[in-house]
């Protein structure tokens, strides 16, 4: 019976010990991604960007009814290249990146059930792009 309880006693403490990893790897993410939404804050200067990170290897950073999104199509594209490189360049696990997208989307509400999502302005670059 003794031999029964310690091996339940290793068994939850292993799960707990690994579950505390498996927490800080999250926490880690979370505060990188963090770091990227702030450092692209700085340049746009507004709380209007939203990162994601995809598959490990995709960096998506969304700005959200942005005034970029008006800017003739080379300034915009211009501007999104200086946002990707700053969310490249801010990602500490960079070297495992393949891609930054950056979205200028704008999302309105109407009668306050109905949400658009306009997203047809994205912009991605890959890393090698990024990586100069």
């Amino acid at each position: 019976m003794a031999m029964r309880f310690r091996v339940a006693v290793l068994t939850l403490t292993l799960a707990l010990l690994s579950s505390c990893s498996g927490l800080q790897k999250i926490a880690d993410s979370v505060n990188e991604i963090q770091a990227v939404q702030q450092a692209v804050m700085k340049i746009v200067g507004k709380d209007i960007v939203g990162v994601t990170l995809m598959n490990g290897s995709n960096l998506n950073v969304n700005l959200v009814n942005s005034p970029f999104k008006k800017l003739p199509d080379a300034e915009k594209q211009a501007k999104a290249a200086e946002i990707a490189k700053v969310a490249y360049d801010s990602y500490s696990a960079r070297a495992q990146l393949k891609a930054v997208r950056v979205t200028f989307a704008v999302v309105s509400t109407t009668l306050v059930v109905v949400t658009t999502n306009d997203s047809t302005d994205s912009f991605t670059f890959e890393a090698s792009e990024l990586n100069h």
